[in-house]
């Protein structure tokens, strides 16, 4: 079984966000194709995705975000085990 550590760039599109880096959508999207993989990440990762969400929300995004980021943690959440 392959394992891989998700950073926090790799989990962020899990919250609704985007990423303006070219390369990791290449490489996400490799990684959700595998077969037999399991993944991990850091939970500090969640309080930076947390943090990112709410600095968005004050420079004008939508509140909705704090909706996609429960969504995120259920999705992870589910995946882990």
């Amino acid at each position: 079984m392959t394992e891989y550590f998700l950073d926090t760039s790799f989990l962020i599109p899990f919250f609704g966000m985007e990423i303006n880096i070219r390369e990791i959508e290449n490489d996400f999207e490799r990684i959700l194709r595998a077969k037999d993989c399991k993944f991990g990440f850091s939970d500090v990762s969640l309080i930076e995705i947390r943090y990112l969400i709410e600095r968005s929300i004050r420079k004008g995004s939508p509140d909705e975000l704090r909706g996609e980021y429960i969504n995120g943690i259920n999705a992870l959440i589910q995946n882990r085990q």
